[in-house]
């Protein structure tokens, strides 16, 4: 394996990694605003121009969020634990 950059050529080579990824890639904040996408997911979506999108929207494009993850995570061993189906509908309704 070859060495890695660090410092701001660390943060160039991650940049140039999500830019060439076919996955579109979003970061958002805690309060669901989109602090950064990489470029498939602005050639998939306009939306993604726009800097205010909600987490809820791109829930409603079909797109996963790291909150939506941990929903799915915890219903996988609330179920593993009782045994029941876990209530994936009133743990994202909670969700903002």
């Amino acid at each position: 394996m070859g060495s890695e950059p660090s410092g701001a050529g660390a943060e160039a080579y991650a940049a140039a990694i999500l830019d060439a990824a076919l996955d579109a890639v979003v970061t958002i904040d805690h309060l669901g605003r989109v602090l950064e996408f990489n470029s498939a997911a602005q050639l998939g979506c306009d939306l993604f121009v726009s800097v205010n999108v909600s987490a809820r929207q791109i829930r409603q494009l079909g797109l996963v969020t790291g909150l939506d993850l941990l929903v799915h995570q915890a219903v996988l061993q609330f179920e593993l634990f009782t045994g029941r189906p876990g209530p994936l509908d009133a743990m994202r309704a909670a969700l903002p």
